[in-house]
């Protein structure tokens, strides 16, 4: 089971401002290799590569993994869409791979354009660090750096069973097991209208403090969300396993496209995460 453990780096006031710099300078890279593929209509990675790889270790103090990584954020940039050049934001996310970042013990060794930096982090599930494999994103947001790393976790083995929970979706309850309890969505919808509201107000305004509101306030209510759904998860997951039966899930697929709702129901309607209940992983 492939899952993405969120890392928070601790970086000293220097090595901050050497991971900002090192994001800075591969985003500048990156719009570099767009604006060649752009212009030669080249979206195919390794024509690509070999089309700006030299230019780019020549013209920049990119080491050749980082390079080849910003290559591929272009590629997989093009893969949605081929009609627009991609343009990157400076301090947008970048890609690192177990060449340039690696772990041990409560520190991570994570390349930049001033060497490799060991940085001290924390993260919820350090179990996880052992079955990292593949890439991670270097993310900067809100003053804070963090790694948001692909882990592997061993599939437990799967047992024969003949009895199964069956559970059911629905807005005003999230879940409703067959075993007769149900998990209403007062709470969330609760926390929901709170930051509707708040919203409302700051955008009405439209003060340089106003907007400054917003941006801390953002993510907050889908990190609410996330983790009422993650907890729901859980507990289905526990009872299902403590009585030995499987879980059977309704499939509400194309759902939005088959129903009609009020003006007044959108917002709840389209906020309505069902599947991502339906795929998160029960640890």
């Amino acid at each position: 089971m492939k899952l993405t453990l969120q890392i928070k780096l601790l970086p000293i006031e220097e090595q901050a401002l050497s991971l900002l710099n090192t994001i800075r300078t591969c985003n500048i890279v990156c719009n570099r290799i767009s604006d060649i593929a752009w212009e030669k209509k080249e979206f195919n990675q390794y024509r690509l590569h070999h089309l700006v790889y030299h230019q780019t270790r020549d013209s920049s103090n990119l080491s050749a993994q980082i390079v080849v990584r910003c290559i591929s954020k272009v590629i997989n940039a093009y893969k949605a869409g081929k009609k627009k050049k991609r343009v990157f934001k400076p301090l947008g996310a970048i890609t690192y791979d177990s060449r340039v970042l690696s772990y041990k013990g409560n520190t991570a060794s994570v390349w930049s354009i001033d060497g490799r930096l060991r940085i001290g982090f924390v993260c919820h599930n350090p179990r996880y660090l052992p079955h990292v494999k593949g890439e991670a994103d270097l993310v900067y947001r809100k003053g804070k750096f963090f790694l948001f790393q692909t882990v592997e976790i061993p599939e437990e083995n799967i047992k024969d069973v003949e009895e199964f929970i069956g559970v059911d979706f629905g807005v005003n309850n999230i879940a409703t097991p067959s075993d007769g309890i149900q998990y209403n969505s007062k709470q969330l919808d609760k926390v929901r209208n709170r930051y509707s509201r708040t919203r409302q107000s700051l955008q009405s305004k439209g003060t340089p403090g106003g907007r400054k509101c917003l941006k801390r306030l953002k993510g907050r209510e889908a990190r609410f969300a996330t983790v009422t759904n993650h907890a729901i998860a859980k507990q289905v997951v526990e009872k299902a396993k403590s009585l030995n039966m499987g879980i059977a899930l309704e499939d509400l697929t194309g759902i939005r496209e088959r129903t009609k709702v009020r003006k007044v129901q959108r917002r709840k309607h389209h906020s309505w995460a069902f599947a991502q209940l339906r795929f998160f992983p029960p640890i």
